[in-house]
């Protein structure tokens, strides 16, 4: 919540341009549903905006492929309860804009 507040109230981002998601064990989300508010997000911007993808949590390399761990992701089941962060990922939902991950 720090960093939208920072965005909205040092940084002149208009608070309907933020997604924050609060990813908790109580509000868990699948990454399907994490992914399509992403998507929605990047459908609402144009040409040449800035997005900012911040993910403060942890991930997990395995067989080649990297995860961001999600509060429901089960050990041993990356595939499906986690998010895979590809390439092709990030050139399918940010095509034509900046993609930062820090």
């Amino acid at each position: 919540m720090a960093l939208k507040l920072t965005l909205t109230q040092k940084c002149d981002f208009a608070t309907q341009h933020t997604l924050h998601l609060n990813l908790t064990p109580k509000e868990q989300q699948t990454p399907a549903e994490i992914l399509g508010k992403i998507q929605e997000t990047v459908n609402g911007s144009r040409e040449g905006d800035t997005i900012l993808f911040y993910f403060a949590g942890h991930g997990h390399f395995t067989n080649g492929k990297s995860f961001l761990i999600l509060p429901g992701t089960i050990s041993g089941e990356y595939e499906t309860t986690a998010i895979l962060l590809t390439r092709q990922l990030k050139r399918e939902i940010m095509p034509h804009r900046r993609f930062w991950d820090v």
